[in-house]
C-alpha cells in the first residue's frame, strides 16, 4: 500500500461524522457503537493513488465500544481500512502539524505521553516519522486535542486558564459575578455562577470587598489592609485589578499581603476597588497558592514542547478561556468549563465550539473566531469531552505546496 499521511485538522473537512447526533454538515452513522467519541474510534488518513490524486483511507484504533463502525464505514461509505491498530481508544490524542517546511515536508505527528503506546503505523512509513511528544500525563483523560488544535496552517489554539480568569475578573469587577457560566462535569453545572466558581467562601459567605483607603501603591513591598471585618485568612489568594496578592498573616480585620505574585507586576489600585479571595479550584488552575504545579504551568511545559518541535516555523498561539478541575477521585485534570480548544475546525469554513455559558467568555471566541459558531449540548462535556470528540472528520489535502508529489514512486 502506498504510505499514508494525517492530516492537520486545519485543512477543510470533506466530510463530518458523528454516532449520536445530527446537525447541519454533519453525517450520523447508524451503527452499534456505545460511546459517542468516535473521534477516539478512527483517524482518516490520505493515500496516494497517482501523482496529483489523493484517497482516503481509515485506520480503526481497537475502541472497546466500536461497535461495527470499521464495517459500516468500509460497507456502507466506501471508505477502505486498515486492520485494527491498537490504540486502545484514544484517537483524540494524536493530530498532525500541518507541513513544517523542509525538514518536515508532510509535518509531525503531535502524540500525548498519557496514552502514547506506539508509533502511528503512517509514522513508521517514513512521511511523517518525527514524533512531536506532548506532556499530557497531568490530564484526567490525557489527549492532545484538551489543550491545542489547529485553525489554520500557522495558528494554535491552547487552553489558557489565565486568559479565563482574566475575564471573569472583568465581570466581577464591573458588578456581574451572579451571571452564569457553564462549569462541572454533570448539568447542575448549567446554573453555576461567576461568583461560585471563582471566589473562595467563609461562613459569611463570598470572600469579596472593596480595597480599603489609602488603596496599593505600585511596589512590590508587603501591605498592610484593614478591612471592616474578618473577611481574608492566612494563605488566601487575593486578586485586586490585574494583580495576584498572597495573604502572609491577619491579626482580626488587618490583613498583610505579599505583592506581584504569580509573576504579576505590582500595580497601583485605588480605594474601593474591587478585591476578592480565589477559590481552591482557581487556584489549582494559576501558579499560586500551594496546591502542587498548577495547569498553568502543565500547559505551558506542554506549549514549550511544541513551539521547540516546531523550530522556525511561524505560528502564532491564540489563547483561549478555559478553566480545569480535578477529577473524582483523581489527581488529574480535567477541564470543568466548557472546552473550547476542543473545537470542530473546517467544517462550512467555520469553527464548531461548545457553548460555555458565560457572555463574556462569548464575547471573546466571537472577537477573537470570527464566524464561529456555538454548539449548545452539554451531554458530551458531562462525559469528559466536546465536538471534536465526538466528530471524526476526512480532510482534504491543498494542492499547493505540492509535497504530495514528492515521491512518484509510490504509484
Amino acid at each position: 500500500m502506498a504510505p499514508l499521511i494525517l492530516p492537520p485538522e486545519c485543512y477543510p473537512a470533506e466530510k463530518v461524522y458523528s454516532l449520536c447526533f445530527e446537525m447541519s454538515g454533519v453525517t450520523m452513522l447508524n451503527t452499534t457503537a456505545t460511546s459517542a467519541f468516535i473521534q477516539d474510534m478512527v483517524k482518516f488518513t490520505k493515500c496516494q493513488i497517482h501523482s496529483n490524486a489523493t484517497h482516503t483511507v481509515a485506520v480503526p484504533l481497537d475502541h472497546s465500544y466500536a461497535g461495527d463502525l470499521d464495517a459500516v464505514l468500509r460497507v456502507d461509505e466506501k471508505i477502505p481500512s486498515l486492520a485494527i491498530w491498537p490504540f486502545l481508544g484514544d484517537g483524540g490524542n494524536i493530530m498532525a502539524t500541518p507541513p513544517l517546511g523542509p525538514h518536515a515536508p508532510y509535518g509531525k505527528i503531535m502524540l500525548g505521553t498519557k496514552n502514547q503506546l506506539s508509533a502511528p503505523q503512517w509514522a513508521r512509513q517514513g512521511l511523517q516519522p518525527e514524533i512531536l511528544t506532548i506532556d499530557t500525563s497531568w490530564l484526567l483523560v490525557g489527549h492532545v486535542d484538551e489543550i491545542f488544535m489547529w485553525i489554520t496552517t500557522n495558528t494554535v489554539l491552547y487552553a489558557d486558564p489565565w486568559m479565563a480568569t482574566d475575564i471573569l475578573h472583568t465581570e466581577i469587577a464591573a458588578g456581574r459575578q451572579a451571571d452564569k457560566l457553564w462549569f462541572g462535569l454533570d448539568s447542575n453545572g448549567t446554573n453555576a455562577t461567576i461568583s461560585q466558581v471563582v471566589i473562595a467562601t467563609n461562613q459569611a459567605g463570598y470572600k469579596l470587598a472593596s480595597l480599603p483607603a489609602p488603596g496599593l501603591p505600585a511596589t512590590t513591598n508587603h501591605a498592610t489592609l484593614v478591612f471592616s471585618g474578618n473577611l481574608f485568612s492566612t494563605g488566601d489568594v487575593l486578586r485586586v485589578g490585574s494583580e495576584i496578592l498572597l495573604v502572609i498573616s491577619t491579626n482580626g480585620a488587618s490583613v498583610t499581603v505579599a505583592r506581584a505574585q504569580a509573576g504579576r507586576p505590582a500595580t497601583a489600585h485605588s480605594p474601593g476597588s474591587v478585591i476578592y479571595a480565589y477559590s481552591t479550584g482557581i487556584q489549582e488552575n494559576l501558579p499560586v497558592g500551594s496546591h502542587g504545579e498548577s495547569v498553568v504551568e502543565h500547559i505551558a511545559a506542554a506549549s514549550n514542547q511544541l513551539r521547540q518541535a516546531l523550530g522556525a516555523y511561524p505560528t502564532t498561539f491564540v489563547p483561549m478561556p478555559v478553566l480545569f478541575g480535578k477529577g473524582t477521585g483523581s489527581d488529574n485534570f480535567v477541564a470543568y468549563s466548557a472546552n473550547v480548544v476542543n473545537c470542530l475546525v473546517g467544517m462550512d469554513s467555520a469553527i464548531h465550539y461548545s457553548y460555555t455559558g458565560c457572555s463574556a467568555f462569548e464575547n471573546y471566541v466571537k472577537q477573537t473566531l470570527p464566524g464561529a459558531k456555538e454548539w449548545n449540548f452539554w451531554v458530551f462535556h458531562c462525559a469528559q469531552g466536546e465536538i471534536h470528540c465526538a466528530t471524526a472528520a476526512i480532510r482534504s489535502v491543498p494542492p499547493q505546496p505540492p509535497w504530495w508529489n514528492l515521491n512518484n514512486s509510490w504509484e
